[in-house]
């Protein structure tokens, strides 16, 4: 628990704001729809999906080689996405 704590000094914990809970709905449903999930099976995305929304709120850069954000980044094109596993760093 110590070593949380101090990882936790070298970060800033970002509130999701109403735009970003509003943005998290949207994109929630096109992640269901697109992949036809069902309630259930788009819930595992929920962390996925604040984590983008929080970045594209926030004007950060998400850094990530998971690839449900090179999907996010297709249904809205304001999350700017670098993957530092690949030689170029962009994705």
């Amino acid at each position: 628990m110590k070593k949380i704590e101090e990882a936790q000094k070298d970060f800033e914990v970002l509130p999701l704001l109403k735009e970003g809970s509003q943005l998290f709905g949207v994109l929630k449903k096109a992640i269901k729809d697109s992949r036809k999930l069902n309630k259930e099976s788009v819930k595992k995305h929920n962390i996925d999906i604040i984590l983008a929304v929080t970045a594209m709120v926030e004007n950060c850069i998400l850094v990530s080689a998971d690839s449900i954000y090179v999907e996010i980044q297709r249904l809205n094109s304001k999350l700017i996405l670098e993957n530092w596993l690949k030689k170029n760093g962009k994705k």
